[in-house]
């Protein structure tokens, strides 16, 4: 009797042969890759999401928000800053903080529609990694707008960031010591905290978001002297679809000449 060798069998998955290894391939601008376990006050954690800081008018608001402008400037991201007649921010100090203002391109708008407006525009160009919405106390928006917002930045991996003024505080006693309404003049020491557990979703005075259920992560910001020309610019995240529990960041600043 001859024997014959047995005919190989087929390959079941012979398209698996052909993938390319997924480490080689390059990633789109504006995908900024994210493999931490623990979250962080930066671009990464926020792009493709609508995030809200809320504080009283003496809070760390604009310090940490131009802490991603400088952020999304080092990722090579372009930066926009929106903002309406009753806010603005002070250049020097904002440039002595390492932000590059002939980098950051700055909108000024009469009201927060139009704000939205705008950065509906913006972002739906494809051409910013970061947009900034400086609302203050006028920070109602059209729910259709915020809607539009909201899958724009998912389509477009683009950070939309509103502040807006509210009464809350970090639930700690401490109240702000003036206003640090013109960007950070210096960073110092920087400090991370997260904690699982605590409040969730948009309940409470505190959690209840003046632009609605869309926003994908909200904050209460606040600032606190803690040297002659020291402020520590303090955030705890309320709500955060991604993530879950709360979690803290904080961050000591140089405060400009006369503020207390």
């Amino acid at each position: 009797m001859v024997m014959h060798d047995p005919e190989p069998l087929p390959d079941p998955e012979p398209h698996l042969r052909t993938l390319p290894r997924l480490a080689a391939l390059p990633l789109r601008r504006g995908h900024v890759a994210d493999a931490r376990p623990t979250p962080a006050w930066g671009l990464a954690e926020l792009a493709g999401r609508l995030v809200e800081l809320s504080g009283p008018g003496d809070s760390a608001a604009l310090t940490l928000a131009f802490g991603l402008v400088l952020d999304a400037q080092r990722r090579d991201e372009p930066a926009a800053w929106i903002t309406v007649p009753q806010h603005a921010f002070f250049p020097p100090d904002v440039a002595a903080g390492g932000v590059d203002l002939d980098a950051l391109l700055v909108v000024r708008v009469p009201d927060a529609v139009a704000a939205g407006r705008a950065a509906d525009r913006l972002v739906r160009s494809g051409a910013f990694g970061l947009v900034v919405l400086d609302l203050g106390a006028d920070a109602r928006l059209p729910a259709p707008l915020v809607a539009r917002l909201s899958g724009l930045a998912q389509k477009h991996h683009a950070a939309i960031v509103f502040l807006t003024q509210g009464h809350g505080t970090l639930g700690r006693g401490v109240q702000g010591h003036g206003i640090l309404d013109r960007g950070p003049r210096g960073r110092g020491t920087r400090s991370h905290e997260t904690r699982d557990g605590g409040a969730r979703g948009d309940g409470g005075a505190e959690g209840a978001s003046s632009l609605g259920s869309l926003i994908s992560l909200r904050a209460a910001v606040q600032r606190v002297k803690v040297g002659a020309d020291r402020f520590r610019c303090e955030l705890r995240v309320i709500k955060d679809k991604r993530r879950g529990p709360t979690w803290r960041h904080a961050e000591v600043c140089c405060g400009p000449p006369g503020l207390h």
